[in-house]
């Protein structure tokens, strides 16, 4: 595609623009205690194209999530089946509420694993119709999005202030999606913190209420938590939105099909393929909320960890005006979730280096010259000629254009890496750093066989004749 005069490549003319951002609601910040894998930011780019509404499924849910500690679910064992009916039966051994109370969340949380929602239900006040919509929308929504297995680990509970009959007890929520999250040997399943409130009503302990957010310290909720979800199945990728935001699942859900067969080739290399991708498309309201938000005024998407091997995709979905961009950001997020699979944690000073490979996926197969970011990089260059190919990171408060410059300048890192030494040995210098945690100079005689000062010093060279 030509570049204009600005180093631009033009906005392409074929499809109709997404309609404008509505104004965003003030939402509070909230601390955050697990990193974000990562983001992505576009300027200048084109259009989205409207398709066909796919399938639909509906759902709402109201938890909390939590960094997970203890898995219960770590083989993603199949629970045992509790024998009974509609309601479930007392526990003859459990005399003390708590364990009575225990065994109802017990009997609650198999029903996922056989689909019976009835089962699911059977554990909540039949007197309180919200609450029942809520839970039964919880189910739905879990099973719509994949899940295979949930398992709860109740704490020691409290009487409640309000009712000293009942039981106000703190819950871990495990849950699955197969054995892309649960796949085993000690890895701990994704979780969501939960103060339930439990009762004895009728000879059976039941949920009567749970806190809307009992945690806010936590790096909560997930999207499934907020309320209503639409979700639409692709056959590799999931889709979810919130109402205000579903008429985006039909342009989003075949961007997305095509974004994880892009990165199929990719992940094959680093040994990190994906069964399913999950994406969640936010409003304004939500992208402040999730996953703790985020303030970055230049950031449209985002890939977080919901533990060691899984990752959920949240789109900014009304800041993303076109096709390309929507395309480059599904690639460059779902390049996240690949090039970040299996990692333990993650590190500020790599940041370049997971946002660098991103780009370089989301905008394959363009090299980082062909990019939409090339003006930008000019810029920044022209404002300072850089003495190391490391982009320093222009924080949350930067101008759009420092964010898209720190991300073409990143691209251009991976990219000469990559054309200099070879994709094969760039993935493997970026799997060193990323998932295993090796410093810089141990990567480069690992996947270069040179120190990494050299490849800094050629690539910082190449970035300046390139760029």
């Amino acid at each position: 595609m030509p570049e204009d005069e600005n180093g631009s490549v033009p906005e392409s003319p074929e499809f109709p623009p997404l309609p404008a951002p509505a104004e965003a609601e003030p939402v509070p910040r909230r601390r955050r205690r697990r990193a974000v894998a990562g983001v992505a930011v576009l300027v200048l780019i084109g259009a989205v194209a409207a398709v066909a509404l796919p399938r639909i499924f509906t759902g709402r849910a109201a938890v909390s999530a939590a960094p997970p500690s203890a898995h219960p679910l770590a083989s993603a064992s199949a629970p045992t089946p509790v024998p009974g009916g509609p309601l479930y039966p007392p526990q003859p051994t459990a005399t003390a509420p708590g364990d009575q109370a225990a065994w109802a969340l017990q009997w609650q949380a198999g029903a996922v694993a056989e689909g019976n929602e009835a089962k699911w239900m059977a554990a909540v006040d039949p007197g309180q119709p919200k609450l029942q919509a809520r839970y039964r929308n919880v189910f739905r929504t879990l099973r719509a999005l994949g899940s295979t297995q949930v398992e709860y680990t109740p704490s020691i509970g409290k009487a409640d202030r309000k009712d000293p009959s009942a039981l106000v007890i703190p819950v871990d929520m495990y849950y699955c999606y197969g054995t892309d999250t649960c796949g085993g040997g000690g890895v701990d399943p994704p979780r969501v913190r939960q103060a339930l409130t439990m009762k004895e009503i009728g000879g059976h302990w039941l949920i009567v209420g749970v806190a809307a957010d009992p945690a806010p310290e936590e790096f909560d909720p997930a999207p499934w938590e907020d309320g209503t979800l639409v979700v639409s199945q692709g056959s590799r990728v999931t889709v979810a939105a919130e109402p205000s935001e579903t008429k985006y699942l039909a342009q989003v859900l075949p961007l997305a099909e095509k974004a994880a067969a892009t990165n199929d080739p990719f992940a094959a290399t680093l040994h990190a393929e994906q069964k399913r991708f999950r994406v969640f498309l936010a409003g304004e309201k939500q992208w402040h909320r999730w996953y703790g938000g985020d303030d970055t005024k230049w950031v449209v998407g985002m890939s977080v960890p919901i533990n060691q091997y899984g990752f959920d995709v949240v789109l900014r979905v009304r800041s993303l005006h076109t096709v390309t961009e929507t395309q480059v950001t599904l690639q460059h997020e779902f390049g996240h979730v690949i090039t970040l699979y299996g990692a333990q944690g993650s590190r500020a000073r790599d940041k370049w280096l997971a946002e660098g490979v991103a780009e370089y996926i989301g905008w394959s197969p363009r090299p980082a010259a062909g990019s939409m970011r090339r003006s930008s990089v000019r810029w920044q260059i022209a404002r300072k000629r850089p003495a190391t190919m490391i982009p320093k990171d222009p924080g949350a408060n930067a101008s759009v254009r420092a964010g898209d410059a720190y991300y073409g300048l990143s691209h251009f890192a991976v990219d000469c890496m990559a054309t200099v030494y070879g994709r094969d040995k760039m993935f493997r210098f970026v799997r060193e750093v990323l998932v295993h945690s090796e410093t810089y100079d141990v990567a480069a005689h690992d996947a270069y066989g040179i120190g990494f000062a050299k490849v800094d010093k050629t690539c910082t060279g190449w970035i300046r004749s390139h760029a």
